[in-house]
């Protein structure tokens, strides 16, 4: 619960959104994914959600698992969450 809320808070100074928390919400109900399921699954208008993922990203919140390679989505792991339910350091 504290990460959430760490999370949240960080997630919303960085994005100045109104969709951080749908997308915060999306990424620990499923800690891995491409980019083209969190665009279905978290209801993010495109060009919004692709910005916050790239944020995510760069401030280190989510890791690079695959770049995007042509037709293929890139695949992002929300490395801080993984650690804690897995009981130790995978990223």
């Amino acid at each position: 619960m504290r990460l959430y809320e760490d999370s949240k808070n960080h997630v919303i100074e960085l994005t100045r959104s109104q969709h951080a928390v749908p997308a915060l919400d999306f990424v620990f109900s499923q800690p891995v994914f491409n980019s083209a399921k969190f665009k279905d699954g978290s209801k993010i208008p495109d060009s919004t959600g692709r910005r916050i993922l790239k944020l995510f990203a760069e401030n280190g919140l989510l890791k690079v698992v695959r770049e995007q390679s042509g037709r293929r989505p890139a695949v992002y792991a929300f490395a801080e969450l993984l650690n804690i339910t897995e009981g130790r350091k995978l990223f």
